[in-house]
């Protein structure tokens, strides 16, 4: 799913185009290259982008070698794994997340064409003092954080729009 916004950045406007994208496993390389080819069509309009997604390529390993955000992927040696990197590299994008699971697996890939981007993790959405909640009581907890964020953050009624001007009264 692409998503495009205009900014302004230091007086410039430009492009931004986001894109949230899952790639159910087993990864195909047919499904892999239908989505990096529409994705290049897409960033040859924009002046910035950012791509957030499972791609589901546990076997790339990603390390930071030097002091800029972006990592470097090693043990891409399948052509699923070229066809990525091959993608970053020609599109002139870095992958920045660095954030591991419990499981020591990096689940999602955060490609962009901007240099600065920072990641930090996210608190919890539930706080676990060791005791085990079940799956619907975790869903009731999200729904509730949902429902407060809802609330205090989407307008109550709708807005009035008039078919006539401001300064228009009618009979």
């Amino acid at each position: 799913m692409w998503v495009t916004i205009d900014i302004t950045v230091n007086s410039i406007p430009k492009k931004l185009a986001l894109c949230a994208v899952y790639l159910p496993p087993p990864s195909k390389l047919e499904t892999l290259n239908q989505f990096l080819e529409n994705s290049t069509d897409v960033l040859n309009h924009f002046d910035d982008a950012i791509i957030i997604g499972d791609f589901n390529m546990r076997f790339i390993k990603w390390s930071k070698v030097d002091s800029t955000s972006q990592l470097t992927p090693s043990n891409y040696n399948c052509g699923l794994g070229y066809s990525l990197i091959d993608f970053i590299s020609v599109n002139a994008l870095g992958q920045f997340n660095n954030l591991y699971n419990s499981d020591n697996v990096l689940l999602d890939l955060i490609l962009s064409n901007i240099d600065d981007i920072k990641i930090t993790p996210a608190p919890p959405l539930i706080v676990s003092d060791k005791s085990i909640l079940n799956v619907n009581e975790m869903v009731a907890a999200f729904y509730k954080i949902l429902k407060n964020y809802i609330e205090s953050h989407v307008p109550k009624r709708k807005p009035y729009f008039s078919k006539h001007p401001p300064w228009f009264i009618p009979n």
